[in-house]
């Protein structure tokens, strides 16, 4: 083989074909749109209400509104703040460097929960869905919006929390579950073994990946997914603990444009459609 010709081969090998970049997004749609089946296989939506915590859940939340269930998206960053009065879940989010929610940070935040839950969800239950790597943002905006429903007069509704991870994440995920729901001797004196067993049974962890090795194509696709952040820039980044910072419109396309959140649901629509004509052309 001549120099020349080995050149050709690395080329078509480093550098893939269109219809290699096609095939490579397909792949990762197909992904999505597993992992949004397989949450609704667990929770299922005669049950649950979904939400997405910020911009990383974006693509599973498009996912589950293709499919016509109740999916919304909370835009929420850098949000790891403990509770204002001491909680169970201070042994996670009292860090160093940590502050409690003051009054001001709480009325703001409530406020962006009230223009996002203009009225009471259709379930008494709500899977705050994240990916995770601390798990500290899952934990605080699980236990501010149990906290909003409550102060709305709603305290029949239980959120419950999904903290999507990469493998070794996950288990790291399901430790934080049981650190904070496993009963201390002091939880007697103050009233909180209840508020430990209910913070368990509605904390949940699910790894991205079947296992730690053998993984799927479309597994592998939303590992590196998740990992370098591919879905925020469909979705919207509010730092409600900044001061004046601005609270987002909800997603709408402008007259003569189309959000990139509306590209993101089409993309993995027609991915779910080709997949579908592929399994019936099989059948056949």
């Amino acid at each position: 083989m001549s120099a020349a010709e080995a050149r050709l081969r690395s080329a078509a090998i480093t550098q893939p074909s269109a219809e290699r970049a096609k095939e490579a997004q397909r792949t990762l749609l197909r992904g999505i749109n597993k992992l949004s089946e397989k949450i609704v296989d667990k929770f299922p939506p005669n049950r649950f209400s979904y939400v997405g915590l910020g911009r990383s859940p974006t693509a599973v939340i498009a996912s589950l509104q293709n499919a016509r269930l109740r999916g919304q998206i909370v835009p929420l960053s850098s949000f790891r703040p403990a509770h204002s009065v001491p909680s169970i879940t201070d042994e996670v989010l009292m860090s160093k460097d940590a502050e409690r929610l003051t009054p001001q940070q709480r009325e703001r935040l409530f406020a962006h929960f009230e223009s996002n839950f203009p009225k009471r969800p259709e379930r008494n239950e709500v899977l705050l869905i994240d990916y995770t790597q601390s798990a500290k943002s899952l934990v605080a905006g699980q236990e501010q919006l149990q906290a909003f429903f409550q102060h709305k007069g709603w305290d029949d509704i239980k959120v419950h929390a999904l903290a999507l991870a990469r493998p070794g994440q996950a288990g790291y995920a399901e430790l934080v579950g049981e650190q904070i729901g496993t009963s201390k001797v002091s939880d007697w004196f103050v009233s909180r073994v209840g508020d430990r067993a209910q913070f368990k049974a509605q904390w949940h962890a699910m790894s991205l990946t079947e296992g730690p090795y053998a993984r799927t194509s479309e597994e592998a696709a939303l590992e590196s997914l998740f990992s370098r952040q591919g879905t925020d820039a469909f979705g919207q980044s509010y730092k409600v603990l900044e001061e004046g910072a601005e609270r987002p419109e909800p997603i709408r396309d402008a007259p003569g444009a189309t959000s990139a959140y509306t590209v993101l649901r089409e993309a993995l629509d027609e991915g779910y459609q080709l997949d579908k004509e592929d399994k019936r052309q099989a059948t056949a």
